[in-house]
């Protein structure tokens, strides 16, 4: 598969596990407006920020036959969503990572983009699913303050070399 098949399914699983505002990539600007335009989410009238990002940060391949490699690509997915205490949002913030945990658990192959997301090899080793790294709060265009976490996710893919030649 490539990066893209692989990103594009990461951000499905998201948006099964009920996330808002997904994207393949950073998004970040200092202009309120903006800011609150991007990440605005409506639920029965009532609006917060939620925005997630997926961006893979590292692959590492290792040479296996004459005919195969083996990649291990390391994705860091960030969260974040608006606080508001009388809502109970850290509450609501920590249940929505458990539930992207369990979506994940349960498409142990990503919908056959990757071999696993349990690689053997590389520095996930070991590692299966979802990885809770940080969750904390942030507070962005010096006004909004926002619950955060960072995740990551090791898939394995073995890939013909033939197509990587």
């Amino acid at each position: 598969m490539s990066r893209a098949t692989i990103s594009a399914r990461i951000k499905v699983n998201l948006g099964t596990a009920g996330c808002s505002n997904i994207y393949e990539r950073k998004r970040w600007t200092n202009n309120e407006d903006k800011f609150r335009s991007i990440f605005k989410k409506t639920v029965n009238g009532v609006t917060h920020i939620e925005g997630w990002f997926i961006q893979r940060v590292n692959t590492q391949e290792q040479f296996l036959t004459n005919r195969e490699n083996l990649f291990v690509h390391t994705w860091h997915i960030q969260g974040i969503y608006g606080i508001d205490d009388d809502a109970d949002s850290e509450t609501t913030f920590q249940d929505l990572i458990e539930t992207i945990c369990t979506t994940f658990r349960g498409d142990w192959h990503l919908n056959s983009t990757c071999e696993n997301i349990n690689p053997n090899w590389g520095p996930g080793s070991g590692r299966g699913g979802i990885q809770v790294d940080l969750v904390d709060e942030r507070m962005f265009c010096r006004k909004i303050l926002c619950h955060h976490c960072d995740l990551s996710l090791y898939t394995q893919e073995r890939v013909d070399r033939s197509r990587i030649a």
